[in-house]
C-alpha cells in the first residue's frame, strides 16, 4: 500500500491558515438615516473605501469600527471648514487612540489648467488604492467629489466622461450652481472629471 506523500509546502499553507485569525465581518449596509446626515457612501472600487462629510466623533468611531477602517483622510481645515466643530487635532486623535492612520490632505495643490489639482489627486490615489479608507472634506461633496472622481477615472473603474460627471454630481450641488450661473468656485476641481471641451460644453450650455 502507497503512502501518501503531502508536498512540504502544503503542511506548512494549512498549518499558517489554522492559525490565522478569522477576518472580522465589516459591515456593507448604510443606514440611509446615516447615509443622508452624513453624506456617507461606499466608493465603487471594492477595495472598502469610502466617501462623507465631516462626521461626529461619534459618527466617526462607528464607521472606523464597523466597516474596517485603516486610513482616515481629512481635506477640511478647523473653524469654519467644520460644520460639525470637529477639529484636526481631535480627529486625529481619536484614529490613533483606535490604530487608525490618520491623513491630513490639501486639495488645492499642484494645479494644472485643464487637469485639476494634480498633485493632491496623485497623494489620495495612492491613499484610495491601498483600500480600507474613508476621505472626507466638511460636506463630502466638491472636494471629495473631485478627488474621488479623478481616482475612479484614473484607476479604470469609470472611463465614460458623462458616467464620471453623473457619479460625481449625484453627491454635490454642481448643476445647480451650473444654471445659477455660480459655478466658477468649483471649475477647477472639475477639470479633474471632464475634458476641457466638455466641462465647457457643460457650464456654458
Amino acid at each position: 500500500m502507497k503512502k501518501l506523500i503531502i508536498p512540504a509546502f502544503i503542511v506548512v499553507l494549512f498549518i499558517y491558515l489554522s492559525k490565522k485569525p478569522a477576518v472580522k465581518f465589516i459591515s456593507k449596509t448604510i443606514d440611509p438615516a446615516f447615509e443622508k446626515k452624513n453624506n456617507f457612501h461606499v466608493i465603487p472600487d471594492g477595495k472598502n473605501n469610502y466617501r462623507s462629510a465631516q462626521m461626529s466623533l461619534e459618527d466617526l468611531q462607528k464607521v472606523i469600527k464597523n466597516y474596517g477602517i485603516k486610513t482616515v483622510v481629512r481635506m477640511n481645515g478647523n473653524g469654519a471648514d467644520t460644520h460639525t466643530g470637529i477639529s484636526i487635532e481631535s480627529e486625529k486623535d481619536l484614529c490613533k487612540l483606535l490604530g487608525c492612520n490618520f491623513v491630513f490632505l490639501n486639495a488645492h495643490e499642484g494645479y494644472f489648467k485643464g487637469k485639476g489639482y494634480l498633485q493632491s489627486i496623485t497623494k489620495a490615489n495612492k491613499l484610495l488604492n491601498a483600500g480600507n479608507t474613508l476621505i472626507h472634506c466638511n460636506w463630502g461633496a466638491d472636494r471629495t467629489g473631485f478627488i474621488v472622481g479623478a481616482y475612479l477615472k484614473n484607476a479604470g473603474i469609470i472611463t465614460d466622461p458623462e458616467a464620471l460627471w453623473n457619479y460625481t454630481i449625484q453627491f454635490n450641488s454642481w448643476n445647480y450652481y451650473i444654471k445659477k450661473g455660480a459655478f466658477k468656485p468649483y471649475f477647477k476641481y472639475a477639470e479633474a472629471i471632464l475634458p476641457p471641451n466638455l466641462l465647457n460644453q457643460k457650464v456654458n450650455k
